[in-house]
């Protein structure tokens, strides 16, 4: 009885550090349903986040090379002889 205890306690403490969370505050069970429905809310919005945050990193970069190597192309085009006719 005394191992299963302490096994209860040591999972009840792992599952505190795990992402950082912090004591429900709101009362019962209904409080218990909206702090999970909060936490899975918060976790779906840093999701959305991270992929937002990769797919404008990739836009930018995309507009950076091409801006550039317009400008390498201009520079290489001046540096050619004008034709002649």
């Amino acid at each position: 009885m005394a191992k299963l205890k302490t096994l209860i306690a040591i999972n009840c403490l792992l599952e505190k550090k795990d992402y950082f969370s912090t004591p429900c505050y709101l009362l019962g069970a209904l409080g218990d349903a909206i702090n999970a429905l909060l936490c899975g809310a918060g976790r779906n919005i840093r999701l959305i986040l991270k992929k937002l945050r990769e797919k404008l990193f990739l836009f930018f970069t995309g507009l950076l090379l091409a801006a550039w190597h317009r400008s390498d192309c201009r520079k290489s085009a001046a540096a050619l002889p004008a034709p002649v006719f």
